[in-house]
């Protein structure tokens, strides 16, 4: 739970006037599903085996004694998301705001739709597993889009090149 982790980490470090402090911040998962890849679809029987996996979850936060303006957290919360998992939905968090006081409300944050995917090796020593950093397909087919046409320019123009 990588993004979870990442989350906590981000709102404890944030530039608030004072820092929130960690036992006023209580993070869990809701609704995990985990997610085997196996084999890739189509692949059929004879492909080889893919051991990855992904947990998918809604995030759960709740923050107590919140004592900021509101619209702080949002900004705060709108950035991690837009850093972590661009091209995102737009409606990933719903918040529920008790407000306890004049100046501090406890706050319950839901993120739906994190997904951490981890790469497992067997070998001698034993298991180990890997966080996966998670992209968007459109960064991935961006990323080799700009890799094949620098590679077409450089095979059309290099040394070896029929004139």
């Amino acid at each position: 739970m990588n993004k979870l982790k990442s989350l906590r980490y981000y709102l404890l470090n944030s530039n608030f006037p004072k820092k929130l402090q960690s036992e006023n911040i209580t993070t869990m998962t809701k609704g995990g599903k985990l997610i085997s890849y196996y084999r890739r679809p189509g692949e059929g029987g004879k492909a080889p085996h893919n051991q990855k996996f992904c947990f998918e979850y809604t995030a759960v936060v709740l923050i107590m004694d919140y004592i900021y303006s509101e619209a702080t957290l949002f900004y705060l919360l709108t950035r991690w998301l837009d850093k972590h998992i661009p091209n995102h939905p737009a409606n990933m968090i719903s918040i529920d705001i008790e407000q306890l006081n004049h100046t501090s409300a406890d706050i319950l944050i839901e993120i739906t739709g994190l997904k951490d995917v981890y790469n497992p090796r067997e070998d001698a020593d034993g298991i180990s597993i890997a966080n996966c950093q998670t992209q968007e397909i459109d960064e991935i087919i961006g990323i080799w889009d700009n890799k094949s046409k620098i590679n077409a320019k450089q095979d059309l123009s290099g040394p070896y090149a029929k004139p």
